[in-house]
Formats: C-alpha cells, structure tokens, sequence
C-alpha cells in the first residue's frame, strides 16, 4: 500500500512538472506562478475601469454619486529587462505605449473616453514585494492621459494618473482574480467638468479589473541593441512617492 501511495504522488509530480514545462514551451514570455520575471517584451492587457461620476460639493470634494460607468479598456506596455535594484528587490521597468478605454454615461448622455495624450509617457515599474523571490509583485503605473466626453476635452493639461496595485502573481496578469487582483489605488487627482445641465461633475476611479493580457513579442538578444527600451538606471523609472487615497 506504501509503495502505491509514493508511486500515485510520483505521478501526480511528474504530470504537474509537465503541464509547467508545456505551458513554458507554449508562450516564453509570460511568467510562471512562482517563476521568475519575463524577459523584455510587449505585452497588451484588456481591462474593465469602473469609474463613480459625482456631484462636486463647495469645497471641491465629491458629493452625492450620480452614476456608476463601466469602462472596456486596452493598454500596451512595453517592458525592459528585469533586474536587482540597489534595496535587492527584483523589478521589471516598462513604459505605457499607449492606453484607451470607452464608456457610456446615461447622465452625461455622451461617450466618454480615456487615452494616452501625445506626450511621451514617463515609466513605470514592476516590483517583488519580498527580496529573493519575483512573486508576489507590485505594479506601479504612470499614465499621461486626456478625457473626453460631451464634445469637449475635460483636461486642458494631460492628467498624470499613477494607479497602483499589489499581489499579482503573473506577468502580464491573466484576469484571474487569484493571481491578477484588482487595482483599487488611484492618484488623488480627480477630473472635473461644467456639464450644460449637471452643473460641475467629478469623474473618480474606483476599480481596475484586468480581463486577460497576451505577450506579443518577447525582444530577441540582438533586438534589444537596437531598441531603446526602459532600463535599470533610466531616470523615467523612478517614480517619486504619491499620496493614493
């Protein structure tokens, strides 16, 4: 019976360090649970953005939520290659190529559309939340971007979002809730608007779902000599601390 029993869970090892190894084979670019961080590449990620449209009370805050918008949304990211920052925590650096999402707003009865302004975007980073290890990791972005909607731009100046979020266990994250969690930190800036009939309103992040991510291209050693991607040492990667709400 004890010999059973060891060759039972040999199989059950053997099987799962096959499945592991098919999965590698299929798509290099993407990270294995408990793997390590994927070379340099670009990867394009869907997402669902749930954004709470306010009133705007006197002293500028939010007042009383007008209604709840969903938001399909794309981003492609390219990223460098990983490295071991000067604390001894693995991070990935990456940049934001470019970023659209499009929702529909019953009260606004308009389109309203978030995308990546026509500047060069600043970078943002992947972080191992413990020394030795790739996973879990923390994602910090750094969005330059305009809104759009009732026929007018609500940004006169491109707005700079920095969302955040903490526990993903894959790069680029997959939409599964156990190993892509939703982001729920955003930059305390909010976007306000004077609507012809509303009055001033408030456009606020609440959450950020990803849906699935594709790795589209994973560099090449003689690719990355040609191309500048983000770096250890490149000045766009180090963010400075933002006050999140």
């Amino acid at each position: 019976m004890k010999s059973l029993k060891l060759r039972v869970a040999f199989a059950v090892v053997l099987c799962l360090t096959l499945s592991v190894a098919a999965v590698a084979q299929e798509d290099p670019g993407k990270a294995i649970i408990g793997g390590k961080f994927p070379s340099a590449g670009v990867d394009i990620i869907n997402h669902l953005l749930t954004v709470g449209l306010y009133s705007v009370q006197g002293n500028g805050e939010p007042g009383e939520l007008l209604e709840t918008l969903k938001f399909k949304g794309r981003m492609l990211v390219e990223r460098g290659d990983p490295y071991v920052n000067k604390d001894g925590y693995r991070q990935i650096p990456f940049v934001v190529k470019s970023w659209e999402a499009f929702g529909w707003s019953n009260k606004l009865n308009s389109l309203v559309t978030y995308s990546t302004a026509g500047v060069d975007q600043k970078g943002s980073i992947i972080t191992a939340q413990q020394k030795g290890s790739n996973f879990p990791a923390k994602f910090l972005f750094h969005v330059i971007f305009n809104v759009n909607a009732f026929g007018q731009s609500l940004t006169p100046e491109p707005h700079c979002g920095t969302p955040e979020g903490d526990g993903f266990m894959e790069v680029p994250p997959s939409g599964n809730r156990l190993t892509s969690p939703a982001i729920t930190k955003f930059d305390v800036t909010r976007i306000q608007a004077d609507h012809p009939t509303l009055g001033k309103v408030m456009l606020v992040p609440v959450l950020c779902e990803d849906e699935g991510g594709t790795t589209l291209v994973t560099y090449t050693t003689e690719q990355k000599k040609t191309l500048n991607l983000p770096s250890e040492g490149n000045p766009a990667v180090d963010l400075p601390h933002r006050q999140m709400r």
